[in-house]
């Protein structure tokens, strides 16, 4: 068994019919159903049943496949890996995300990624989520963080993190004296968030509207630290982050939860489904799944009297 003959497989296997596999290998269909042949005497046993319309794949050739995957990509990550040693190069990894994500993982979590990795580099580019979505699909990333929801179709979405959405407050507002916030509370108040760009100004909308509130709305931005100067000069409420509004505060402002709690932002590892994933970009999802359960603990968390919130994040 060699490549050659596992290629000719997940072929015959996609396209159910052996002429449009061949046509697909640049190959004659007669050669094709041979190299077939020899795999099913190599293997004993039947991967096809043929008849007037095709092929249909059996129980073997279903369990054949995900293996026949998982070594052809090993086998390419093998031959990438030695090409770019042989040449001594590193291997370039870009990592979309969504904005915000560095402020809550800090940098030290990509220090510790180039220290580990040291034989790859690490691009990492921050930008509105739609725009983050896009570029991923473009093929500019090969891996990245979004914002949920994610569309099951579109990309893969391995849960990573959820962090509270939560308001700034100048200290002489009104709502700054109430300990939680409930979305009636909003009704004609003038909100300063980020824009539509970003997944986070819908949950927001979507949750508003849901509670019979209709938002008034005075500033978008992609600069979450917007939102909190705005809250700091008493022009408007604030919108924000849990993580982002705690590490940019003002003295004059007060941050305060939503009464709403599963008013939440979750953010995935995301890549789309149609790429395949190189060694390097698995690695890295790994690395910041184990990097996120080893510093959890020395990473955002609510100070008292709101430490019960901290139980989303120590699940």
């Amino acid at each position: 068994m060699d490549t050659k003959e596992l290629h000719a497989f997940l072929a015959v296997y996609e396209e159910q019919n052996i002429r449009a596999a061949a046509k697909r290998l640049f190959i004659t269909p007669q050669g094709l159903s041979q190299i077939i042949k020899r795999l099913e005497q190599e293997l004993e046993t039947v991967l096809f049943e043929r008849d007037n319309r095709g092929v249909t794949p059996t129980g073997y050739a279903n369990a054949l496949y995900h293996d026949a995957q998982a070594i052809i990509r090993k086998l390419d990550d093998i031959k990438s890996d030695i090409r770019r040693k042989g040449r001594d190069e590193k291997y370039s990894l870009s990592v979309m995300s969504s904005l915000g994500m560095l402020d809550y993982l800090t940098v030290r979590f990509l220090r510790a990624f180039r220290e580990e990795f040291s034989d790859v580099a690490l691009v990492f580019l921050e930008n509105p989520c739609r725009t983050a979505r896009q570029r991923l699909l473009d093929g500019e990333a090969e891996v990245g963080f979004l914002v949920g929801p994610v569309d099951p179709l579109t990309f893969h979405a391995l849960p990573f993190s959820e962090h509270h959405n939560c308001l700034v407050l100048h200290r002489e507002h009104p709502l700054a004296q109430k300990d939680r916030i409930d979305y009636a509370d909003l009704a004609g108040q003038p909100l300063a968030l980020e824009g539509r760009d970003i997944a986070t100004y819908h949950n927001y909308h979507d949750r508003f509207l849901a509670a019979g509130v209709e938002p008034e709305i005075v500033i978008e931005t992609t600069e979450i630290a917007l939102t909190h100067r705005v809250a700091s000069m008493n022009e408007g409420v604030g919108l924000s982050t849990d993580f982002a509004a705690w590490g940019n505060a003002y003295p004059d402002t007060v941050i305060r939860p939503f009464a709403d709690m599963k008013c939440i932002e979750e953010r995935f590892i995301v890549y789309p489904v149609e790429r395949r994933l190189s060694g390097e970009a698995r690695a890295f999802i790994d690395f910041s799944f184990d990097w996120l359960r080893r510093h959890k603990q020395e990473l955002f968390h609510w100070p008292e009297p709101y430490g019960y919130l901290n139980d989303w994040y120590d699940k």
